[in-house]
């Protein structure tokens, strides 16, 4: 047992690490870039939106019901259907959440604008009325 104050009879080596050789790899060879491929008009295309559920590509042409087209309509000679233009289409099933904007104007079922009244809002647009006629209005 060493005494106080005397040094250490026993003094603990230590083991210092032998310098490492660090070896760096040379960089691996990097290819060149391959040749860009010029892309055809076809990818370069807009996407398309797919057909509505049930047109199966079809031309529309109405509702089921027989509801015809607020442009069907409006193309027939003499026709005094006031321009209406469906800008947005906000369909739920709950019918309190349902609206549109026609015209820039925000509507919802039961409301009239330019004569013409919102009778209902579909998933496909919106039916309305005017003089008695309904059709339906979509996005274009």
């Amino acid at each position: 047992v060493a005494a106080l104050g005397a040094p250490a009879a026993a003094a603990q080596a230590v083991a210092t690490p032998a310098p490492r050789s660090v070896v760096t790899a040379a960089p691996a060879a990097v290819a060149p870039p391959a040749p860009a491929e010029v892309p055809s008009p076809d990818d370069l295309a807009p996407a398309a939106e797919p057909p509505a559920s049930g047109t199966l590509g079809r031309v529309k042409r109405g509702t089921d019901a027989g509801v015809p087209l607020y442009e069907q309509l409006a193309a027939m000679p003499g026709s005094q259907l006031p321009r209406l233009r469906l800008d947005l289409h906000a369909y739920a099933e709950h019918a309190g959440d349902r609206w549109v904007l026609i015209n820039m104007h925000r509507l919802r079922e039961g409301d009239s604008l330019e004569g013409a009244r919102v009778e209902r809002i579909t998933p496909d647009g919106a039916v309305l009325s005017w003089q008695g006629t309904q059709f339906l209005l979509t996005r274009e």
